[in-house]
């Protein structure tokens, strides 16, 4: 192209013949850096679907911010061709993560761990977050109207000047009793292999709901694992070491759940699982 300053690259032959009169022009090729070019296009594209498929306000506050900085890039059409022909060099080299995990989501694909032409990337969950979280959605499913469910009530625990910590359980079950007065559960739900063995809960566990136990005034609490269907009730010494006080009647009970089943192979969610951990607590 014509130019008036000479940048890039000088075309010599091309200049003499287009600017044999034009004294001022330089014929030159330089390259042009462009925020709409296909790798833009492809990441745009994903960050406008990422709200259809999250429910989380942070990341949906960061979607939206996002979209922003994409604002001026095409709509792109994807399909496995669009992948195909990408070509990543040096400059272009940092976006490939991005692009790979893009392809996931418009594509729809899934991470596969078999063996296979196509390479992917490993997507890993706080399986800790993820147990509770379904536990508690399982609980509210199973509700009949009698029980309020919340999730992750938070309390004060320690101060110091500015300085707070808190104490946040997973799940508290709240039911009216026949008195009139409100009955509290808490359940605390673990990601852990116990083996179905009680001796194999950890002591921090317990500690942990023994500090609920006074701070959300509960009638019981318990542990939930991940397992083969159980229920053990267990209680905290009342008495304490040098036996001057009593610390009251406090119940701490280990709750391990079937979350799924397999048939022939094929692993499968319990549906039941909400109505089947609140009729064992005796909640339904």
């Amino acid at each position: 192209m014509n130019h008036t300053a000479l940048k890039g690259r000088l075309l010599l032959q091309k200049h003499i013949i287009k600017n044999v009169v034009h004294k001022e022009l330089f014929y030159i090729s330089k390259a042009t850096y462009d925020r709409d070019h296909i790798l833009h296009q492809i990441l745009g594209k994903a960050i406008k679907i990422l709200p259809l498929i999250c429910n989380n306000q942070y990341l949906l506050s960061q979607c939206y911010q996002l979209q922003l900085h994409f604002a001026d890039v095409k709509d792109l059409k994807v399909d496995a061709s669009t992948f195909d022909k990408l070509i990543f060099d040096r400059k272009s080299e940092s976006y490939k993560s991005a692009i790979q995990i893009a392809k996931l989501f418009l594509l729809n694909y899934r991470p596969d761990i078999s063996s296979g032409s196509s390479h992917s990337i490993a997507i890993l969950f706080d399986m800790n977050k993820l147990w509770e979280e379904y536990i508690y959605r399982m609980l509210q499913k199973a509700n009949d109207g009698t029980l309020v469910i919340y999730n992750q009530r938070s309390t004060k625990f320690w101060n110091h000047q500015s300085t707070h910590r808190y104490l946040k359980p997973d799940i508290v079950i709240e039911k009216a009793v026949i008195s009139g007065e409100k009955e509290f559960v808490v359940i605390d739900t673990k990601w852990k292999n116990i083996c179905n063995q009680v001796k194999n809960v950890g002591m921090d566990d317990l500690r942990q709901m023994f500090a609920y136990h006074h701070y959300f005034d509960a009638a019981k609490c318990y542990l939930l694992f991940p397992g083969e269907a159980d229920l053990q009730e267990g209680g905290f010494a009342n008495v304490s070491y040098f036996k001057k006080s009593d610390l009251g009647e406090k119940a701490c009970g280990i709750i391990v759940s079937d979350a799924w089943v397999s048939n022939e192979g094929t692993g499968f969610l319990i549906k039941e699982i909400g109505v089947n951990i609140l009729r064992g607590l005796g909640l339904l």
